[in-house]
């Protein structure tokens, strides 16, 4: 197969291959956006190239993917898409993880699609990876919720990427928080900063930072990435380990439900480990959330 380095000027291809094949296996998660094909050609976290492959140089391009290179982890956690309908996933994926064994032999390969699409599925099957988590995205529909109340002695506001102080508040909740949960690894906190400050995904998100008197105890991302579909996104949910079970997480989770709401979107969406052991799913069940979809995630 022929490959090509995508560029800015692929932003619609590259949503086309990406939307073409996400209407067909899960139609209810609806489509990718602009900023998001923006952040794909760009590489999160580390930067990195995105790949358009044809079947030579003239020709359309029926797959578009991502090695997405995580430094600190050492591995890759590849995005790939391929129209539907041409029977080239193996194909495609094989292309990319011999890319991966070829730029970095000591990284693990992961790499997810959704449960409903079996061509993809069989695909990483056949190629010998392994399903090391399922996760499951959630929806819940918007009507005029109001902002709850806050808790006693508790206060929020919204973080200032520009300020280091602010991110580093940021850093340290989010290792506090993750450090426990399944392939997290902790960044230093210069790289960290370093990263949120080039992502085009912080233009369209805000992070609340919620306080217990003056401790940073928790706090809520929120991104508008799917704003053309009217749905708000909830990136991360984090409360410190400390103050766990004070229900911190469900006000700042009905804060995020409110925004949306005053904002006039439909729906609001998250994603969850369905082996996490924290209570999440439990949570966001209470609070109206309802399984959409399920991804598989694999590793090689």
């Amino acid at each position: 197969m022929f490959a090509r380095q995508a560029t800015e000027e692929d932003v619609e291809l590259i949503l086309d291959i990406f939307n073409s094949r996400q209407k067909v296996v899960a139609p209810e998660s609806g489509t990718e956006g602009e900023i998001w094909a923006r952040d794909f050609i760009q590489g999160y976290p580390d930067p990195s190239p995105a790949w358009l492959l044809s079947e030579s140089e003239d020709s359309e391009p029926v797959a578009a993917g991502n090695l997405y290179p995580n430094s600190n982890a050492k591995r890759f956690q590849a995005e790939i898409s391929v129209r539907p309908g041409l029977s080239r996933v193996e194909e495609v994926v094989s292309y990319f993880l011999t890319m991966a064994r070829e730029q970095s032999p000591d990284y693990a390969f992961w790499t997810n699609c959704n449960q409903n699409d079996h061509e993809f599925n069989q695909a990483l099957s056949s190629l010998g990876l392994k399903v090391n988590r399922y996760f499951n995205s959630l929806r819940r529909e918007l009507g005029d919720e109001l902002e709850p109340q806050l808790p006693e002695n508790v206060s929020t506001r919204l973080l200032d990427i520009a300020s280091d102080e602010d991110v580093k508040i940021w850093h340290d909740l989010r290792v506090d928080a993750f450090s426990k949960h399944f392939g997290f690894k902790a960044r230093a906190f210069e790289e960290f900063l370093a990263i949120m400050r080039k992502d085009p995904m912080m233009q369209i998100a805000q992070v609340h930072l919620l306080f217990e008197g003056d401790k940073a105890a928790g706090y809520i991302w929120l991104s508008d990435e799917a704003s053309h579909e009217q749905i708000g996104y909830v990136t991360q949910l984090g409360v410190a380990y400390d103050f766990q079970g004070r229900g911190y997480g469900k006000y700042l989770l009905s804060k995020a439900i409110s925004i949306y709401a005053q904002l006039g979107f439909k729906h609001i969406d998250l994603g969850v480990d369905t082996q996490n052991e924290t209570g999440a799913l439990k949570l966001y069940e209470n609070l109206g959330f309802k399984v959409i979809t399920t991804w598989v995630q694999y590793e090689a």
